[in-house]
């Protein structure tokens, strides 16, 4: 009985050890370890004859990050970062009636790594597209 106590001491005594070394190693990851920046949704809705806005969150990346909106066939009139979050980003602009326009968002993180994503839209006469 008393041999089989020292074995099951040293194998708790293990598992400690174990436990120890791995919340160690996760408390040494680099800044960078969320993975690179991604855009998880983009959604554009005109919202007059023509003009329209997007929405778009993104996450993971390094901080600090820098983002770009484009616009194929119109322009971007104004962007802002919503409720604080800089990962929660609005745009809006122009679009040539009965047109298509694509609407691009860029993201770029501390580390230079980018991610992009695009949408294609009908800008056409009333909205809603």
């Amino acid at each position: 009985m008393r041999f089989g106590n020292r074995i099951r001491r040293c194998a708790v005594g293990s598992a400690v050890t174990l436990l120890a070394v791995a919340a160690t190693t996760a408390a040494v990851r680099p800044a960078d370890a969320a993975g690179p920046p991604a855009i998880t949704s983009l959604i554009c809705e005109q919202l007059g004859r023509t003009s329209f806005s997007c929405d778009a969150t993104w996450s993971g990346g390094t901080e600090p990050a820098t983002w770009n909106w484009s616009v194929t066939n119109g322009g971007i009139t104004r962007t802002a970062i919503l409720n604080g979050n800089p990962h929660t980003l609005y745009a809006a602009g122009i679009c040539n009636v009965y047109s298509y326009y694509t609407v691009q968002l860029t993201v770029t993180d501390a580390t230079n790594t980018s991610t992009t994503a695009a949408h294609q839209y009908y800008c056409r006469s009333g909205g809603n597209s």
